[in-house]
């Protein structure tokens, strides 16, 4: 729940917290992982590691509109209904970043090793690796066919 708060306000704030390129990705990709992938922390802890080093990004613009409910809107922390209020913020500020998902699911495919199969086919593999060790490699829920939203 940390992270995706830290996130969710970082994509809200990229003028103070997401001054660098590879900041910026670690936060939206973050969002990505959050909604798109569930969360998984094996997949999420992908993303530190890719950037860590050197990796040539390209910052996206900033965007003006970055989600109409924000950290004001969450309850106290105390509440019962605190995890569904940061997950409705985080979704309607993962909503509002529509325009770079698919930098973000690019940027995922890298920090997992993925790479586009040719029109996403019934055999997709991990990037350069085999069908079996991409097996081993993900988790079970996480298997490659069952990713289509970050391997399209």
């Amino acid at each position: 729940m940390h992270n995706l708060v830290v996130d969710a306000y970082s994509m809200q704030h990229p003028e103070d917290c997401c001054r660098s390129a590879k900041s910026y990705a670690a936060h939206l990709c973050g969002l990505c992982c959050a909604i798109e992938l569930g969360g998984d922390p094996k997949l999420y802890w992908a993303i530190p590691r890719w950037l860590d080093g050197k990796v040539e990004l390209e910052k996206p613009p900033l965007l003006v509109v970055r989600g109409r409910l924000t950290i004001a809107d969450i309850g106290a922390s105390a509440d019962a209904d605190h995890p569904a209020q940061v997950r409705a913020w985080a979704a309607n500020v993962w909503e509002a970043y529509a325009v770079q998902h698919e930098i973000a699911r690019a940027w995922m495919r890298v920090a997992l090793g993925a790479r586009r199969s040719a029109l996403g086919t019934r055999h997709s593999v991990l990037g350069g690796v085999s069908r079996n060790r991409a097996f081993k490699t993900l988790p079970r829920r996480h298997h490659p066919r069952l990713l289509p939203t970050i391997l399209r």
